[in-house]
């Protein structure tokens, strides 16, 4: 994980060009902080409907239910271990990251599409890492049919952040 967020950050330095970067760094205002009662009104505003974005609520909800189906699996042992592992170990990473781009695509700067870009594509790694490891234990363990549903919902989620991704590009010209 830290490999592939190592390397999504050195490309998107390469995109972005370190003029834009250090422009970013040394910005006159320091970052946001909440200074009233109002500012942080706002900020758990933009959270909550960062939260109620359908996309947002579909990798949640994959999220809770695999947890618990995967911790079973490891807990159990054996030969999928391992897989069940891996599963467990992404299985927060793609909400992260599809808050993280909803939240950037709601800023109206090139930075920000940028950045929210990223963030998709990271939310495509992870699930797809999800993916992978399921299809391995799959066959194998008594949930067979749960863990089916979710390989199911698993690609539905895919199909939704490749369209909402699609639907970025298109806006700000980044095809």
């Amino acid at each position: 994980q830290m490999d592939t967020e190592d390397q999504s950050d050195a490309e998107l330095t390469l995109k972005l060009g370190m003029d834009m970067l250090q422009e970013a760094r040394h910005a006159p205002h320091p970052p946001h902080e909440p200074t009233s009662v109002h500012d942080e009104e706002h900020d758990d505003e933009f959270a909550l409907i960062i939260r109620q974005h359908p996309l947002y609520q579909r990798s949640r909800q994959l999220a809770l239910q695999l947890r618990t189906v995967v911790k079973n699996g490891y807990e159990r042992g054996g030969v999928h271990r391992r897989s069940f592992f891996r599963v467990y170990a992404n299985v927060n990473l793609v909400p992260i990251k599809i808050f993280t781009a909803l939240g950037e695509e709601m800023h109206d700067d090139r930075l920000g599409q940028i950045v929210a870009q990223e963030e998709y594509i990271l939310a495509l790694t992870y699930l797809e890492r999800m993916r992978q490891s399921l299809s391995h234990v799959l066959y194998s363990v008594e949930e067979g049919e749960v863990v089916k549903q979710l390989q199911t919902q698993a690609e539905g989620l895919k199909q939704s952040i490749l369209a909402q991704l699609a639907a970025l590009r298109r806006r700000n010209n980044m095809l």
